[in-house]
């Protein structure tokens, strides 16, 4: 039933903004500093790819108070975009 996940996706949608804003605020602040470091790539990366969920998710929230029935396959999908990231947060660590 549609109206037991409203107050879940309620606090994710809060959730989601304020990780947006941090990400945002996160990427800002390392866009400045020296990428050649490798420390400093790694959050470039992580807040870009943070970033990209977090836009995800959004939407699919956004879908879910619009009515939309077709969320039924998004945590298969959303699962295989989290081990995409995982994957290249380990290649940009070791890389």
């Amino acid at each position: 039933d549609r109206s037991e996940e409203i107050p879940f996706n309620v606090v994710t949608c809060i959730v989601a903004i304020f990780g947006f804003m941090g990400n945002l605020a996160l990427l800002m602040t390392y866009m400045k500093k020296d990428r050649k470091v490798r420390f400093n790539r790694l959050m470039l990366l992580i807040a870009s790819f943070n970033l990209l969920c977090l836009i995800i998710e959004i939407i699919w929230l956004i879908m879910f108070f619009g009515g939309s029935t077709s969320l039924s396959n998004k945590d298969g999908a959303f699962q295989q975009f989290l081990k995409f990231v995982m994957i290249s947060h380990s290649v940009e660590a070791y890389a």
